[in-house]
């Protein structure tokens, strides 16, 4: 069994809906990393293969944010941090990428990292291409791990930012995107 320290919790959105839907998506390295044979990951509490009304539904019951459609996309703003966003991506009706974006805080996204590497080892892929595009667009930096067969997870670094993608195999696309 792999020992797990305790999960950083940044103080300034300490007790917030949004701190605890962080604590959730450490929660789910934790669990899969104590557990020896997961039977499905829940980033941020959330199960792939959910409905659009069943996600639409948790959200509005954790009172996380105000929900909104982009095509096949459920964006939530953080209602208590302007400057954090979840997205959830269908295929048809079920749930199958998650993902949060965070404020840059160093801290929280090292202590992220260093969870995912007990959890799952070296990252599976690191795509580290950064600088700037002739358009002015900043490459991200990003870190993929396999959490289990059908399952990865990529931290995506960027200026002022980072995301952390959940996703699964699925018919719509092929993953890792």
């Amino acid at each position: 069994m792999t020992e797990v320290s305790e999960p950083y919790r940044p103080s300034r959105i300490k007790g917030t809906v949004v701190s605890r839907m962080f604590q959730c998506g450490v929660a789910v390295l934790v669990f899969v990393a104590v557990s020896e044979k997961s039977a499905a990951v829940e980033p941020f509490g959330f199960r792939f293969g959910m409905s659009q009304k069943a996600v639409e539904g948790a959200v509005d019951q954790r009172g996380i944010g105000p929900p909104s459609w982009l095509g096949r996309t459920l964006r939530v703003q953080a209602v208590d941090s302007p400057h954090i966003l979840y997205m959830f991506n269908f295929c048809g009706n079920e749930l199958v990428e998650i993902s949060g974006h965070f404020p840059q805080d160093f801290d929280q996204m090292a202590n992220v990292v260093d969870e995912s590497v007990k959890m799952y080892g070296q990252p599976w892929l690191v795509s580290a291409q950064g600088g700037m595009t002739d358009s002015g667009f900043l490459r991200p930096i990003n870190l993929y791990w396999k959490v289990d067969k059908k399952t990865f997870m990529r931290l995506m670094e960027m200026p002022n930012s980072y995301t952390l993608v959940y996703e699964t195999e699925n018919a719509c696309w092929k993953v890792p995107r």
